[in-house]
């Protein structure tokens, strides 16, 4: 099993979270400030996901940020791998 080497989010998640949260508030400033456009709410989500990924994909690792193994596979978990 496989998992990051700290409990705080990694660099890419932060990104992306904060990449969703952006699209989120431009778009409701689009609607708020031009009267006819409504934008519907599943082309707000695919915007959101496209940007979210596209964040998350191009932001690279950060530098302290590495993938450690917890145990070996097929190893129940708690119990040591010889």
């Amino acid at each position: 099993m496989f998992r990051m080497n700290s409990n705080s989010p990694g660099q890419k998640v932060t990104a992306a979270a904060l990449g969703a949260a952006i699209v989120q508030v431009l778009i409701w400033f689009v609607e708020v400030e031009s009267d006819p456009i409504k934008i519907p709410a599943g082309v707000s989500a695919a915007i959101t996901t496209i940007v979210v990924f596209a964040v998350g994909y191009l932001i690279p690792p950060g530098k302290k940020e590495q993938v450690v193994e917890l145990s070996k596979p097929n190893t129940p978990l708690g119990r040591q791998a010889s």
